[in-house]
């Protein structure tokens, strides 16, 4: 990744593709479903339905689209509680419903106590993903909630 100096000769590094911060960015949702909220700087989100249906989503905007055919880090840090056996986080297009799954977690019990640190690599097969996405499906039952630490995705140099 480049590096560059602002004017007051400060390094900062050239923005990754998707750099969490629950202090200027919330997940697009639509409230009818979901509740936001932000706990201890960190991104809650509920469904509002115990149970709900698929096409219910949270989707956070990337800095910039995913290019086809590159090599990205995903690194997520979470907690969960829900009735599903698996969370699925994807990549979606804005402004359609299109997505992907880039990743499936086998829940484990004690995950809505201590942290998930998850990292994995994922590599588009289309120039088109510009949003990371939660569904609120696979967060259900009593006590429902996804808790998100952080969010990061970055370009894998080869």
């Amino acid at each position: 990744n480049s590096r560059y100096i602002d004017a007051r000769n400060k390094f900062y590094q050239t923005l990754s593709p998707l750099q969490f911060d629950s202090k200027q960015q919330l997940f697009n949702v639509n409230y009818e479903d979901w509740s936001q909220s932000i706990v201890d700087g960190r991104i809650l989100l509920i469904p509002k339905d115990t149970f709900p249906l698929g096409g219910k989503f949270a989707s956070l905007p990337l800095n910039k689209r995913l290019e086809k055919g590159k090599r990205y880090r995903i690194y997520l840090r979470f907690k969960v509680k829900t009735n599903s056996k698996l969370v699925n986080f994807h990549l979606k297009q804005s402004n359609t419903s299109f997505f992907r799954i880039i990743q499936s977690y086998t829940v484990r019990p004690i995950d809505n106590q201590e942290w998930v640190n998850l990292s994995f690599e994922y590599v588009p097969q289309l120039d088109v993903f510009d949003e990371f996405m939660i569904g609120a499906a696979q967060t259900n039952g009593n006590g429902r909630f996804i808790l998100f630490d952080s969010i990061y995705i970055t370009e894998v140099d080869e």
